[in-house]
């Protein structure tokens, strides 16, 4: 995974998907901001907000931060990707939501299809103030219809 710099604001995104394995439906967060820069080839993306998934590391403050909102968020190994990274757990049956099927997948939690399931996203601006370093994957299109739609508390 490559080394993002993520520049202030940081968002924390919250929403629910059904567990694979019990189907209860579960909070699940993401972490988004405005703008990065790739650390490996100095590339820097902005404009629509991005989502960050697939992360591996992660400053401790940030996941201090993240886990006062949500305590099922761990690092936990992923056989689809052949990776440990942080990942929402269900409170109910601990099977962690792998963030292919959150991100990637249409209708996904972080991948609304409609107007509705942008709204259904809520954005939490979180008290960082400075870039932080998290290694980790990102996507971009999708955040600027959550932000545009979601509710932002």
């Amino acid at each position: 995974m490559p080394l993002l710099r993520l520049n202030p604001p940081i968002y924390l995104l919250s929403s629910t998907e059904s567990c694979y394995r019990c189907g209860h439906m579960a909070p699940v967060v993401a972490v988004a901001c405005k703008s990065l820069v790739d650390m490996e080839d100095g590339s820097e993306e902005g404009g629509d907000p991005i989502l960050i998934d697939n992360v591996a590391r992660m400053p401790d403050a940030l996941l201090k931060q993240i886990l006062e909102i949500h305590p099922h968020y761990q690092k936990r190994h992923s056989r689809m990707a052949g990776s440990d990274y942080f990942m929402n757990v269900c409170p109910s049956c601990q099977s962690h939501f792998g963030d292919f099927f959150l991100f990637s997948e249409p209708e996904g939690a972080f991948f609304p299809m409609t107007d509705e399931a942008a709204a259904a996203i809520t954005i939490r601006r979180l008290p960082i103030d400075h870039n932080l370093e998290v290694e980790g994957s990102y996507s971009m299109g999708l955040g600027g219809v959550i932000f545009e739609k979601g509710i932002m508390l």
